[in-house]
This record gives structure tokens, C-alpha cells and sequence, in this order.
């Protein structure tokens, strides 16, 4: 009908729309509100039935990337779910923490076409495994291995490998071991983020969010060496650095172009929006649900239209205000 077709022109194209296909995991990571919150988290896989209701919006939309506050590939239906967004022409992506990852389930990641496969870590000593408690340092990193051995196997160049490595005030010397740690691993990509959700007052110890010049200055001198390192070891490395003295126009969340969608269908601007923890958010910010409208309706409701500019109409939400994505450089 013509009106569909010119319902399909008006359609939000997007950067990309990030799904959280779980909010269920098998790893306790202790700066993870999943753990923080683990009396009061609500687990839940989106169904395929959800998923598919986002469709529409693939077809115009450059990267959906399948994670949330949860495991991925603890959904049943993970590989059905990646499987359409790349019919519908998207690149496809993941972040696992490992654990339930063997050699037929990377096998199906390689014939399914996964474009990015991405491990997270936060350490580079065995030590110092606690803080990923089920989520050990040697186990992810054989699982690495597993995926660049497999993808040789096959011959094929997908999924391109990366790790996002979170760094902790507690552990901030190990980071310099990272480019050693992963020379040789096939790892295509390391992003280095720091803390941006602290949830309790020893999370906010853990946070490196720099309130001088100086003390700004020094952890980027230290992630510039290991960007350095890791050049000459063959790894792309970059990193993310919050800095208070310097606020953003857009928060690096990109919520002009990109969005998240909880696994009940819920819609949010960014993934800080949603916990599944209600009582620990109450300024958990909700626009609509796929269940009920699509999402392109959704995104043209006169109330995400006005979260949208009120950053450039300086009047952002006290959630937005002191999140520490409106301060990365």
C-alpha cells in the first residue's frame, strides 16, 4: 500500500539499535548491576516474537548488536535472532564473557556470519580473577584462541575479534600487560572504557573519572603507552577516558542515531537507562515498547523528540546531567 510505503520513508535510519536478547547471566562480576542487584534483578529472555517486531527498523539500520545486561548467548534463540537482523542487511554483533562458548557453538557464530565477536575482560592476572567471578582470565583467552583457530579452520574472516576491557582504579597497573597479554591471539580490536555505571560506594572508588588536568593528563599518558604497545604488537588499541571539566554536546551514546531495546521490548535511549532492577533506577528512562507500536512510532513520540533536544537545548534530564558519558573526550 502506498501508505506503507511512505510510512517506510519517514522510518528513523539508525547508526545502530542495541538488543539485549537477555537480561539472564552465568558470571558474577562484581562491578556488573547484575550483582549489585542480584536480590532485586529481573532475568528475562526477549522472545523471538519481540525480537521480530523489530524487522522493519533493521532494514534500516547499520549495526544491531545483540547485548544488554546479560550473557547473549544464553538465549535459545540467539542464533535465529542474528540470523534475521543479517537477512535484513545489518551488520552483527556480540559481547560475551565466554563461559558457555565451545567449538559447535563458534562453529555456528562462523556460519551464521557474527561480523563482530567481542570478549570482555577486565584483568590481566589470574589474581585477579574475583572480579569476574565464573568469568576466569585463562578461560577467556582460550576461548579467544578457539575463535581465531576456527575462523582459520574455515577460512573465513568473520568475526572480527575484539575485547572491551574495563579499567578499575583497583587494578590500574595491569592494564599495562594488556598488549602482551594479547599479542598473537588474532584479537582484531581492543577498546579500553572506564567504570561509567559505579552503583555502590565501592564501585565509585573503583570509577577513574579525572577532575583535574592533571590527573587526566596521567591516565592518558599511561593508556597512550599501552595504545603505543599495542601498535607495535599488531593491535589496534583505543580507549575512552571521562573527563570532568569537559562536558559533551551529545553523550557519547550517540542517542541521535542509535537506541536500545530492553529484552521485555521496552525502548531507551541508552543502556544506563535500563535495569532491570526497578527499585535501584527510579529515573529509568522508557519511551515505549516494541509490543505495543513499532519502533519507528515510538521514536517520533513527542516525548523522545524532546529528550532529543534538550541536549542541544541545554535542558538535559538530572540522570543525563551527571552521567559520565556526557564527559568522554
Amino acid at each position: 500500500m502506498l501508505s506503507d510505503f511512505l510510512r517506510s520513508l519517514r522510518a528513523p535510519a539508525f547508526d545502530w539499535i542495541q538488543v539485549e536478547v537477555t537480561s539472564f547471566c552465568n558470571a558474577s562480576c562484581n562491578y556488573c548491576p547484575h550483582t549489585v542487584f542480584r536480590d532485586a534483578w529481573t532475568s528475562r529472555h526477549m522472545t523471538l516474537e519481540t525480537f521480530k517486531r523489530l524487522t522493519p527498523a533493521f532494514k534500516k539500520t547499520k549495526l544491531v548488536y545483540l547485548q544488554g545486561w546479560g550473557e547473549p548467548f544464553l538465549n535459545p534463540d540467539f542464533f535465529r535472532m542474528a540470523g534475521i537482523a543479517k537477512h535484513a542487511g545489518c551488520r552483527v554483533g556480540t559481547t560475551t564473557n565466554g563461559i558457555v562458548l565451545d567449538k559447535d557453538t563458534i562453529d555456528r557464530i562462523i556460519r551464521t556470519g557474527l561480523d563482530v565477536l567481542t570478549f570482555s575482560l577486565a584483568h590481566t592476572e589470574p589474581c585477579s580473577d574475583f572480579i569476574r567471578t565464573g568469568a576466569r582470565l585463562d578461560m577467556v583467552l582460550a576461548k579467544i584462541r578457539m575463535t581465531a583457530a576456527a575462523k582459520r579452520m574455515a577460512g573465513a574472516d568473520k568475526p572480527a575479534v575484539h575485547v572491551a576491557y574495563l579499567l578499575l582504579r583497583s587494578n590500574r597497573e595491569e592494564v599495562k600487560k594488556l598488549p602482551e597479554l594479547l599479542k598473537g591471539l588474532g584479537v582484531d580490536q581492543v577498546v579500553i572504557s572506564t567504570l561509567d555505571l559505579p552503583l555502590s560506594p565501592e564501585l565509585e572508588r573503583e570509577a577513574f573519572f579525572p577532575r583535574t588536568e592533571e590527573e587526566y593528563e596521567e591516565l592518558q599518558s599511561v593508556l597512550e603507552a599501552v595504545r603505543i604497545e599495542g601498535e607495535h604488537a599488531g593491535i589496534p588499541i583505543h580507549y575512552q577516558i571521562g573527563y570532568a571539566g569537559r562536558r559533551r554536546v551529545l553523550c557519547s551514546e550517540n542517542i541521535e542515531e542509535a537506541v536500545v531495546i530492553a529484552a521485555n521490548g521496552d525502548v531507551h535511549p541508552c543502556v544506563f537507562m535500563n535495569l532491570s532492577a526497578p527499585d535501584a533506577q527510579p529515573d529509568r528512562l522508557t519511551f515505549g515498547n516494541i509490543n505495543n507500536q513499532p519502533l519507528d512510532d515510538i521514536w517520533r513520540t513527542k516525548a523522545y523528540r524532546r529528550f532529543r533536544k534538550s541536549f542541544y537545548q541545554d535542558r538535559l534530564s538530572p540522570r543525563c546531567l551527571r552521567c559520565s558519558k556526557m564527559f568522554i573526550t
